[in-house]
């Protein structure tokens, strides 16, 4: 028996990056626990780039705070021009109307024309007035029209930067290293604070720590009596006075040639997972494969002999 390890997990960096934490020494020597964070990593180019979104949505805010302002002015001009519009409208109405009664009464010789010449160019400067509070009116219109798309743009524009923003966030949140199993450190870590890494350079080596699996050589005329999920007993030279009990999980079809005699591996798994201190120990297993009589076993392989070696030999 051979105690085999778990998982080997080599992290590499993604991008050009120095490593500012250490939060677990290595070599461990205890199991870390999945989701135990182990270092933090800093990429020069992902901070540019997030002090750089950060002044543009700055700068992006201000743009669309000016912009919403102008609007709000612009359009409590508007309104103003509006009512006012409305005063000369009605004025221009009733000089009209005084206009013609005057134009009737200078007729008849009851007000002079001077009088009604007056009117009439009082009349010509409202209608002038008006003229110009409509143009007013028109451009202002014109410039809310365009202050609105201008804001929208803005508005978009900021959306994609706060987009942009929370991606390169996300980015520097996977900076962190943390345990992606149960298991060991099993690189050191020392020296490593402060260092640079390029892209692809390894930073940590990880092993899993649940050690369940352990390796069997069963000898070639006993293949026949091993299947798998038969029940197993483990005992290790480390620890013999403990058995471990197991499950045949797999059978490795190729032979392996050990001292001019063929074995083939086959693959126990614990119940319970062995500390990580056992990793590589030896032992010995029991497969149970149905019970035997002794003396049928002994005769059962002088006849393996005599039906498969003597056969052999004959001519």
């Amino acid at each position: 028996v051979g105690v085999s390890g778990g998982r080997v997990l080599s992290v590499r960096a993604c991008v050009d990056v120095s490593l500012v934490a250490v939060f677990q020494k290595g070599p461990s020597s205890e199991i870390i626990g999945v989701g135990t964070p182990l270092a933090e990593l800093q990429s020069a180019q992902l901070e540019r780039d997030l002090f750089q979104i950060s002044s543009d949505l700055v700068d992006l805010k201000k743009s669309l705070d000016g912009l919403e302002e102008n609007l709000k002015a612009n359009q409590k001009v508007l309104l103003e021009v509006k009512k006012s519009l409305d005063s000369y409208k009605k004025a221009g109405k009733i000089i009209k109307d005084q206009l013609i009664e005057i134009q009737q009464l200078s007729v008849i010789g009851a007000v002079s024309k001077q009088a009604a010449q007056e009117l009439l160019l009082q009349s010509y400067e409202l209608q002038e007035e008006e003229r110009l509070k409509i143009q007013k009116q028109m451009e202002l219109e014109a410039d809310l029209q365009e202050t609105g798309i201008k804001i929208k743009a803005a508005e978009q524009s900021l959306a994609q930067s706060l987009e942009w923003q929370r991606s390169l966030l996300s980015k520097k949140k996977d900076l962190m290293i943390v345990m992606p199993f149960d298991g060991l450190i099993t690189s050191t870590t020392s020296g490593l604070m402060g260092s640079f890494f390029a892209k692809g350079d390894t930073l940590l080596e990880l092993r899993e720590g649940s050690l369940q699996v352990v390796n069997v050589l069963v000898p070639d005329h006993d293949r026949a009596l091993i299947q798998v999920n038969q029940e197993a007993a483990v005992r290790l030279y480390a620890n013999p006075n403990q058995s471990l009990t197991s499950r045949v999980q797999s059978i490795r079809p190729s032979s392996e040639l050990i001292d001019e005699k063929v074995y083939f591996q086959v693959s126990l798994r614990l119940e319970e997972p062995l500390s990580p201190n056992l990793l590589q120990s030896s032992g010995a297993a029991r497969i149970k494969s149905g019970s035997s009589n002794l003396f049928l076993l002994m005769l059962s392989s002088i006849g393996r002999f005599v039906r498969v070696d003597m056969w052999s030999w004959m001519p």
